[in-house]
Parts: structure tokens; C-alpha cells; sequence
């Protein structure tokens, strides 16, 4: 008769709390008979340490460029597909059942 060991691995993820901090979790995935279980070990906050400054673009000079001015123009011109004849030319499909 064959007898099945449980197996067994630990596993470390990164979430995210509650409160909105970040923490580190150590789990046990265990696996017996088909049945997948786990279970936590440590639970770790993660703080965040900036020692310098945080530089969110990429280096290089960028020339400031003004948009031209737009002013929006109006014609009389009347459009020939104004008219919705076509609508009304068509007439409604009735469902087929």
C-alpha cells in the first residue's frame, strides 16, 4: 500500500493591507490527498525608505512650446447629406419567428 506524504512548499508574496500599506506574507501551500490548503507563517510591513530625491522624468532640457491660438470658423454652407430621406425610405423589418 502506498502511503502519500503531503506536499508541502513555502511561498512569499507581496500585498497589500487593509490599511493600504504593503506587507510581506509567508505562506505554507500544502497540498494532501488533492486538497490544496495554506497557511500563513509571517506577516512583514514593508517600509518605505527614500534616501534621495525620487526624479519622475527622464533627464534633458525641454523646450516650452505654446499652442497657437484656434478660432473656431462658421459657414453658411448647407451640407447635401443633411437630409435623413434615407430613414425614411426604409421601412422597419418586422421580427421572423
Amino acid at each position: 500500500m502506498l502511503t502519500l506524504r503531503p506536499q508541502q512548499k513555502i511561498v512569499e508574496k507581496i500585498l497589500i493591507a487593509r490599511n493600504g500599506g504593503r506587507v510581506r506574507v509567508t505562506f505554507a501551500v500544502i497540498e494532501t490527498a488533492g486538497n490544496i490548503e495554506f497557511k500563513v507563517l509571517k506577516v512583514t510591513p514593508i517600509v518605505a525608505s527614500i534616501k534621495g530625491p525620487t526624479i519622475l522624468a527622464l533627464p534633458g532640457k525641454i523646450k516650452d512650446s505654446v499652442a497657437p491660438a484656434t478660432t473656431a470658423t462658421f459657414t453658411t454652407f448647407v451640407s447635401p447629406y443633411v437630409s435623413l430621406f434615407f430613414f425614411d425610405s426604409q421601412p422597419t423589418r418586422a421580427p421572423s419567428f
